[in-house]
């Protein structure tokens, strides 16, 4: 439907227009745009819109198309689906749109081929393990291997081999698994040294055979040898991969009955045995009547020769391509009489024998008094050399190289005189609209400047920033000899490109590879890029020098005496003769910034513009919002730099008003003997090779991870779903940190599934829990964990511990936080720099936002 209104739209189109409406004619006007007649999007629903240049219609890169997909494209959809909200509705792409298949539910297994975990049957001498589970076919399924690592029966004994006395050894107890040796002595003696015997105790798979004893110190002592003749356990089946049929190829299925397998039923689907062969007679050729040999071919039979003697069957025809005529390129018709082909007519289309050449005279050059060679190639005669003198035809104009005009935008144009191009006096495609200064930064703009003494239409025009296109608006002129200034663009100061275009026409282009916060024209409009220090958007540019700063200093506090954690905003006031006593905000080339040190670390941040000092209208003030997050004694200070930062000047040149000095200290926080989330990284440089979660152990003792099990619930923001279950292994130390990061970082105590982009970044969220018994599978993903402290985790229960609610730079989500146990969402893009920054744990209710820690407390 959608392609035959366009269809109709473009016939529609066609009957309304008259001769001057024809795209080619010119009579358009600058800077119109209309509907055209190329066909485009996904689905060919839409066309290219045209833009009017120099009078011409010509397509622009822009659809009417609004198709989101191709027709009948299928993908993974986004509504959940299945009992348990395990998977996701297919959707099919119609009409150019995705909509769900509800008959159709995609579900992922619930494992990968071949990975193992611990399940849920106890096994071990002392029930200490679990039986370990492989994934098959995409479903957990039971081995033979067991977890546990105990060596005894606990309370067992036996003589050890340290003497007691001349006649008698110490005995060993089992305690925890593990033998122990006692005080006690027994001092009766069984046997002589050296003698050996099959001893009593149990051992093997199926608990039959007898561990080998040998006397040592005069008492019988298992050895480890185990007489055991059981290859498998009891009642246990696998399947033998290419194991029989005629091939060997088929799976044999084999049970465990006293120990021993059994073969059972093979499932073969071969045919015939691979290297035979054998002939079916009247089974091919024209008329069935030959022999056809077949070979075993991987257990299946597959055709060979057919003996037969008719090439065709009588009746039929046949077409020779490139079989007769003057090259051999002619068609030869065929028919079939008595098996055999008889030729027919040929076709033939060439016009000469290839190889051959002739002279036509009089026939080219620019007054058709040239001498045409002709080659024949393909059985046509191809032009080939023209012998002609005159380079152009008499009184013809054409476009020169030789450059004219403002900005040496035009070309002189040149006359064809005596066959021969001259130059004349007139310059023609001459340009007035340029790129003319760049403001670089988060915020920058890029000016244009019209040079004309005429109004300019600049809309729809193009300003591409580094790869990335910006369209000047509809309706858009510059005035004559005036500036348009595209506000707003993202603008890399120290390696970018901008790029004029028309359509796809460049018209001026500048870059720069070294920090660049303006970069523009001068003299104003014709001159070289060049860095200036002074903008003057939609103004004269100029080439005025650094100012030079006069007096500046700290204004607001001087002296802090606060607890870790406490904020506040830190003035610092600046006086620059001849501006400051002139102008009430800053000036562009004006940069500040707020630096401090603790004796070890120094760092600075950025100040912003805070007005003029109250009372003193010639001093500018400029303000940082501080963070004191350790404890210890801070030194801080501004400097202000008159030359876009090139350069800086210290406050603290100038007297004791340059700085000023914090006392910070542990004030009355206090921490909960528990374990807590320390620190989150979701975002870190390129494709997230780097983020982590970090815990810290104050419980006041070690934590052995397999006899506490904690486990960290990944929460996706976008539908408050579980998306990842991590249980802790190895031991923390109290005090100690514990790190878990993607596999390639280094001195991390436990990685992620997956080396790259697992930790989502958004509205997302992790919780720490405890639940003893419990394993990681119990906890599935696309689940929602419930608000309550406690919840119920299979026949367990689950207790939440500590958790957090982190964004980079998104709106709050109060279920999120409701279900991590939060009240505050905490921002990881603060700074604007998520990638180099992570959040910290300031306090038990508090997180901050500072560079990144991987590994270090």
């Amino acid at each position: 439907m959608k392609k035959l209104a366009i269809i109709l739209s473009m016939l529609a189109i066609t009957s309304l227009s008259s001769c001057d409406d024809d795209p080619s004619s010119g009579t358009c006007s600058d800077g119109d745009t209309q509907e055209g007649t190329t066909v485009c999007g996904l689905n060919d629903e839409g066309v290219l819109i045209q833009n009017c240049v120099d009078d011409t219609w010509v397509d622009s890169t822009s659809c009417t198309g609004t198709d989101v997909c191709v027709n009948e494209a299928t993908q993974i959809g986004t509504t959940v689906c299945g009992d348990n909200s395990e998977g996701f509705f297919m959707q099919n792409c119609t009409n150019g749109q995705w909509i769900d298949d509800t008959t159709d539910c995609h579900i992922e297994p619930a494992c990968t081929n071949g990975d193992t975990r611990n399940g849920t049957t106890v096994c071990g001498l002392n029930n200490e393990g679990f039986v370990i589970e492989e994934c098959q076919e995409g479903e957990w399924t039971e081995t033979t291997d067991c977890s546990g690592t105990d060596v005894c029966v606990n309370l067992a004994e036996r003589n050890s081999d340290t003497p007691c006395d001349p006649n008698g050894v110490f005995i060993e107890r089992c305690v925890n698994g593990a033998w122990e040796l006692t005080d006690e002595c027994n001092s009766t003696p069984e046997c002589t040294t050296g003698e050996n015997q099959p001893g009593t105790s149990a051992c093997g798979l199926n608990g039959r055979g007898l561990y080998d004893q040998e006397c040592i110190n005069g008492f019988w002592q298992d050895t480890e040898n185990c007489v055991d003749p059981d290859e498998c356990i009891d009642n246990a089946s696998q399947t033998l991969n290419n194991a029989c049929g005629f091939n060997n190829h088929g799976s044999l299925e084999q049970n465990c009955v006293l120990g021993a397998w059994v073969d059972g039923t093979c499932t073969e689907t071969d045919d015939c045995q691979d290297g035979t062969s054998q002939t079916l007679t009247n089974a091919c050729g024209f008329n069935n009547n030959g022999s056809l040999e077949q070979n075993c071919v991987s257990g299946a039979w597959v055709d060979g020769t057919c003996t037969e003697t008719d090439d065709c069957q009588d009746g039929t025809s046949q077409t020779l391509n490139n079989a007769c005529g003057f090259n051999n390129h002619g068609s030869l018709e065929q028919n079939c009489v008595s098996g055999a082909w008889v030729d027919g007519t040929c076709t033939e289309t060439d016009d000469c024998e290839n190889g051959t050449s002739q002279t036509l005279n009089n026939a080219c050059g620019f007054n058709n008094n040239g001498s045409l060679e002709q080659n024949c190639v393909s059985g046509a005669w191809v032009d080939g050399t023209c012998t002609e003198t005159d380079d152009c035809e008499n009184s013809t104009t054409q476009t020169g190289t030789t450059p004219c005009g403002y900005n040496n935008s035009g070309r002189i144009e040149q006359l064809c005189s005596d066959g021969a191009w001259v130059d004349t006096a007139n310059c023609i495609n001459e340009g007035f609209i340029f790129l003319n200064e760049v403001v670089t930064g988060a915020t920058g703009w890029v000016e244009l400047h019209n040079g004309n003494s005429s109004e300019a239409d600049i809309s729809g025009w193009i300003i591409n920033v580094g790869g990335t296109d910006h369209t000047i608006p509809a309706s858009t002129t510059i005035p004559a000899n005036g500036y348009y200034v595209f506000e707003n663009i993202n603008i890399n100061p120290d390696n970018d490109m901008v790029t004029l275009y028309v359509g796809t026409t460049e018209i001026d282009s500048t870059d720069w590879t070294t920090n660049q916060p303006i970069w523009g024209r001068f003299p104003n409009g014709t001159g070289n890029f060049q860095t200036l220090y002074i903008n003057t958007m939609a103004a004269e540019n100029t080439d005025l020098q650094p100012v030079s700063i006069g007096w500046c200093g700290n204004i607001y506090p001087v002296a802090i005496n606060e607890t870790v954690g406490y904020s506040t905003d830190i003035y610092g006031k600046l006086y620059i003769s001849g501006y400051t006593d002139t102008y009430s905000d800053a000036i562009s080339q004006v940069r500040s910034r707020m630096c401090w040190t603790d004796g070890t670390n120094s760092e600075c941040e950025n100040a912003s513009f805070a007005g003029t000092e109250p009372g003193v209208p010639n001093n500018d003030q400029y303000m940082v919002n501080f963070t004191f997050e350790n404890v210890g004694t801070y030194t801080y200070w501004y400097e202000f730099s008159g030359d876009m930062g090139n350069t800086w000047t210290s406050c603290i040149d100038f007297g004791a008003t340059g700085g000023g000095v914090a006392n910070i200290t542990n004030g009355s926080v206090t921490w909960e003997s528990k374990l807590y989330l320390w620190e989150v990284d979701s975002d870190t440089p390129g494709t997230d090779v780097a983020e982590f979660i970090e815990l810290w152990n104050n419980t006041g003792s070690t934590i052995d991870f397999s006899t506490e099990s904690y486990f960290l619930i990944l929460i996706n923001g976008s539908n408050d779903l579980t998306y990842a279950t991590i249980q802790l292994s190895g031991t923390l130390n109290d005090g100690d940190i514990f790190t878990i990061g993607s596999p390639s970082m280094t001195g991390i105590n436990q990685s992620f599934s997956l080396a790259s982009n697992f930790l989502q970044n958004g509205q997302d969220g992790v919780i720490l829990i405890r639940c003893d018994g419990c394993t990681a599978a119990e906890i599935p993903i696309n689940t929602v964990i419930p608000a309550t402290t406690t919840f119920s985790v299979g026949s367990n229960t689950a207790t939440k511990v500590d958790g957090i609610a982190y964004d980079t730079a998104d709106a709050d989500d109060a279920n999120l936080m409701s279900i991590c146990g939060v009240t505050t969402q905490w921002n990881e893009s603060e700074n604007a720099t998520p990638e180099t920054d992570s959040l910290h744990r300031t306090s038990p209710d508090t997180w901050s936002t500072s560079p990144s820690t991987p590994t270090v407390k």
